[in-house]
């Protein structure tokens, strides 16, 4: 089920290998099965498992981030540069950069 205010599938999600295939499959943790978010397929079962925790992983860094900028007003000017960044990156998860 997506999230209207997010329009994600609410996380957290978890990273479940099929058996038959070197495919990785994203899950919706919480769920009897899971429900599939995505499925990875690249040329390396490594590297399928290291994109799936990294897309596992994104709802709890979208809200990591949110948290993180919330302090904006106390963090040193010296951050400016990662500040900037970090609302951009925030920006295009949320579909709006």
């Amino acid at each position: 089920m997506t999230n209207q205010t997010q329009g994600h599938t609410p996380g957290p999600w978890r990273a479940s290998e099929c058996m038959s295939t070197c495919n990785v499959n994203i899950l919706e943790t919480g769920k009897r099965d899971g429900v599939v978010i995505g499925i990875l397929n690249r040329s390396t079962a490594v590297e399928n498992r290291a994109n799936a925790r990294l897309i596992a992983a994104a709802p709890e860094l979208l809200e990591a981030l949110k948290e993180l900028l919330s302090y904006e007003d106390v963090i040193h000017h010296s951050a400016n540069k990662a500040i900037l960044k970090a609302k951009q990156v925030l920006a295009k998860a949320e579909g709006k950069g």
